[in-house]
């Protein structure tokens, strides 16, 4: 679980991971907030059997030329899902990539939200054999290049 800040920027690199049988392979928090900056990477990656591989539930947000990537499996579960805020702006990029089997690859649920803006650039990518490969319920909104 992330609860507090993670900060990466200057060209530095942080590395996220997580694997579980019955939770979630990586949380963010509501209260937690990944930030990347300033050419920085910062890589999460869960993987869970039986529940969702990476769950956002807090913020990432990603600018100045950083680059996040956000990845999940999950055999039972979502390979990644977003109940949070994924911002990317100001040359940044972010890159969702969620599996699953038997749930969904990517979900944005309800609350969940992915915004782009100055020129800021997301991909979001999800493969699922049993159901959905992206499922969006929340917003996202694209605006300024």
């Amino acid at each position: 679980d992330i609860n507090g800040s993670v900060n990466t920027s200057g060209n530095g690199t942080t590395d996220i991971s997580g694997n579980s049988t019955n939770g979630s392979g990586v949380i963010v928090d509501p209260n937690g907030s990944i930030n990347t900056t300033d050419n920085g990477t910062t890589n999460i990656s869960g993987n869970s059997t039986n529940g969702d591989g990476t769950d956002i539930n807090g913020s990432v947000n990603t600018s100045g030329n950083g680059s996040t990537n956000i990845s999940g499996d999950s055999t039972n579960g979502s390979g990644v899902v977003d109940n949070g805020s994924i911002n990317t702006w100001g040359n940044g990029s972010t890159y969702i990539d969620g599996n699953s089997t038997n749930g969904s690859g990517v979900i944005v649920d309800p609350n969940g939200s992915i915004n782009t803006t100055d020129n800021g650039t997301t991909n979001i990518s999800g493969n699922s054999t049993n159901g959905d490969g992206t499922d969006i319920n929340g917003s996202i909104n694209t605006s300024g290049n």
